[in-house]
């Protein structure tokens, strides 16, 4: 079984897309093969051009019709990425609420103490502080920055 689509790329030259098929499925229908379709140039200038064989022909046929171009969108994959970013999100930001509770409950107490009241305290934390421990608050906001980017995109 053959199937032959002709069409004309922007310089004018005639194409043809040649799928051939000896195999059908229990229904009857073709089945195709691993192979992706020929693309057979048809002028003599650029048959010669082993360039524009397999793959890249389909690139620029793609190119030169974008009629007919095919991308994958992946959405199954893309869809359970989002799901696991925002499982990721709500277990950061469980994490900073408890953080700023327990900020809150030593105001007064220590300098971590003062992130709840003032947040210039804590963006200058990383700088300020020489304990790791004290600005393990700013290291989660900023853990929850990335993967908020990373989500948005």
């Amino acid at each position: 079984m053959s199937t032959t689509l002709t069409n004309s790329t922007s310089t004018g030259s005639p194409l043809s897309v040649s799928q051939e098929s000896t195999k059908t499925s229990l229904t009857g229908t073709p089945l195709l093969g691993n192979a992706p379709p020929r693309f057979i140039q048809q002028s003599p200038q650029t048959s010669d051009n082993k360039d524009s064989l397999g793959w890249p022909r389909v690139a620029k046929l793609m190119a030169d019709t974008p009629d007919i171009e095919s991308f994958s969108r992946f959405r199954e994959m893309n869809v359970k990425n989002l799901l696991y970013y925002q499982v990721e999100l709500t277990v950061l930001g469980d994490e900073l609420a408890n953080m700023e509770l327990e900020d809150w409950r030593k105001r007064g107490m220590s300098q971590v103490g003062q992130f709840a009241k003032y947040a210039d305290s804590l963006v200058d934390s990383k700088t300020d502080l020489s304990n790791t421990k004290d600005h393990r608050q700013w290291d989660l906001v900023l853990q929850m920055r990335e993967r908020l980017k990373e989500y948005s995109k």
